[in-house]
């Protein structure tokens, strides 16, 4: 069986942290620079935190927000990235971070994390095919050369931590194409954005990853019930060996007084007692739900104390959630009845295990066996 990972994102408060008990952590380097400052206050945030799966990302989501407000301020971030491995990251005259490989593996080196995310240019959230087709080929050509730099530099210089090389793609043709000139080089796993992403798309992701041999997977920026369905169910069934994934949505959500329903994932308003609309007694397990009485004295708490319990059932709900689906997932259709039971939305349902049936379908020709539906027994 594999192994499935959730790594908390966003968060900087150690005391809060430490109660979280997790397993895994993702940090991005313009983030260290940016609140740590040196190295040395990084890693006593580290010893504080007690965390044993450590994540160092690039930071191709900071340069996502510098794209967006580049596109705001009317102007393109390809005239305003740098690329200079000897300046700072960042320049109080300017908001781009000045971000390449060289920075990312400095902090791997001194850090020596677990797990390095590569050095990317995300493509943004559209369904327009035109639109689909100019980012990703615009982007390519910058991806692929920092793939290339970065992968020789980790295998130089970080042969402790496993690097996992991000592609981004919409498509998979287009994931065939990039992956096709990036194989050869030294890396241990494929990180994938999933913003694109709708349940059929990561099955199919998934499936052409596991063609080419691909056994380690992590999952970017994501927390929701289907995607962690479908990353359940390829781990706990051994089609591979890792896969984790990262969200900010504990402490995010919690910002927003917002509360993650522990059996399917949706996000509901505590913001005040107004937003609830049937009061009762919170069904949750978690240490913090099991003392209240009602949702809507979790609504009426100081938002300060509200923020801080809203983090940690968040945080509860989704790892509870992972750590049950990857349990019920060794079995085809008791996996099935374990969802139906945690939503009632059954056309998901019904989506999610029509992409894995397929994905089984498309195992077994490859495999030139005769196609067999999974069996009751």
């Amino acid at each position: 069986m594999g192994k499935l990972v959730f790594a908390i994102a966003g968060q900087s408060d150690a005391a809060l942290i430490k109660k979280q008990e997790h397993a895994g952590m993702i940090i991005a380097v313009p983030t260290i620079e940016r609140d740590f400052l040196t190295v040395e206050n990084f890693r006593s945030f580290c010893d504080a935190v007690c965390i044993k799966i450590w994540f160092l990302d690039s930071g191709g989501f900071q340069l996502l927000g510098a794209e967006e407000s580049a596109r705001d301020n009317g102007t393109e971030l390809s005239h305003e990235l740098r690329s200079d491995p000897n300046a700072p990251i960042f320049d109080r005259h300017r908001d781009t971070p000045n971000l390449t490989s060289y920075h990312v593996v400095r902090y791997a080196r001194e850090f020596e994390p677990d797990i390095v995310i590569g050095l990317d240019l995300p493509v943004v959230k559209t369904s327009d095919p035109r639109r689909q087709k100019m980012e990703f080929y615009t982007k390519f050509p910058r991806n692929l050369v920092w793939a290339i730099i970065m992968a020789k530099l980790m295998a130089k210089h970080c042969p402790k931590s496993q690097f996992f090389l991000t592609v981004q793609c919409y498509d998979v043709n287009q994931l065939r194409l990039f992956y096709g000139l990036v194989k050869k080089l030294p890396h241990d796993g494929v990180a994938l954005p999933t913003r694109n992403m709708d349940v059929e798309s990561l099955v199919g992701f998934l499936s052409l990853l596991h063609q080419l041999g691909v056994r380690r997977i992590h999952l970017l920026g994501v927390a929701t019930f289907q995607i962690i369905a479908v990353a359940a169910y390829m781990t706990a069934k051994n089609y591979f060996d890792w896969i984790s994934f990262d969200a900010k949505t504990p402490s995010e959500a919690a910002r927003y007084s917002q509360y993650v329903n522990h059996w399917n994932l949706k996000l509901s308003s505590l913001a005040n007692k107004r937003c609830v609309k049937k009061d009762r007694k919170p069904d949750c397990p978690c240490p913090g739900c099991v003392k209240k009485k009602s949702y809507k004295s979790i609504a009426g708490m100081e938002y300060g104390k509200k923020m801080v319990f809203l983090t940690l059932h968040n945080s509860y709900a989704i790892k509870e959630f992972s750590k049950l689906a990857y349990a019920e997932a060794k079995d085809f259709y008791k996996f099935r009845k374990f969802l139906l039971k945690r939503t009632p939305d059954k056309d998901l349902v019904n989506r999610i295990f029509l992409a894995l049936l397929m994905f089984e379908s498309r195992l077994r020709k490859r495999d030139h066996s005769t196609p067999k539906w999974p069996s009751k027994n």
